[in-house]
Formats: C-alpha cells, sequence, structure tokens
C-alpha cells in the first residue's frame, strides 16, 4: 500500500505495466478520529489530539484557517492537512 501526496493509493501490483490505483477521498475534518490525524505525515499524537479538542470544543471546523488557533499547526501543517482533509467550505 502506498499513499502519496495526492493521495492515490496502489493497491496491488500486477507486473511491471500493470498496477490498478484508486484515488482516496478526502476525510470529512468534523468525522475524522485520532487514528485518521496521526496516519497523516507531519500530524503526530500531540496535535490529532489537540484539533481533536478543539473541535469538540468549537463544535465544527469550518475552514483550514481556523486550525492556526491550535498552538502547534502553523502554515506547513495545514498545507498537509488541506491535502487529506476536506472543510465544509471547499
Amino acid at each position: 500500500m502506498i499513499i502519496t501526496g495526492d493521495i492515490y493509493l496502489k493497491l496491488r501490483d500486477r507486473g511491471e505495466k500493470d498496477s490498478e490505483v484508486l484515488k482516496i477521498e478526502k476525510i470529512d475534518i468534523n468525522i475524522a478520529d485520532f487514528e485518521d490525524f496521526v496516519n497523516i505525515p507531519g500530524i503526530g499524537p500531540r496535535v490529532a489530539a489537540k484539533i481533536i479538542d478543539y473541535r469538540d470544543k468549537k463544535g465544527r471546523i469550518y475552514a483550514p484557517y481556523e486550525l492556526k488557533n491550535i498552538r502547534g499547526v502553523g502554515d506547513k501543517r495545514i498545507e498537509v492537512l488541506k491535502r487529506y482533509f476536506k472543510f465544509p467550505e471547499n
């Protein structure tokens, strides 16, 4: 299994020329669980817990820029999160 920045998953390799590729849909940031966050490159357990805690206190996250209110989440992490998660404003 290979996950790349464009969120593609290589399901199985059937030789040099044949491989099956499936595009994975982004996960809704408001229903993502702890495991969904920690499986993303650059998002460790501490940041995952902070995002979930922020979401639980606020109710919903509507836009990526809201995550700047969380200590440890800056522009670079937001760009990573935007590749893997969808936000209601999008």
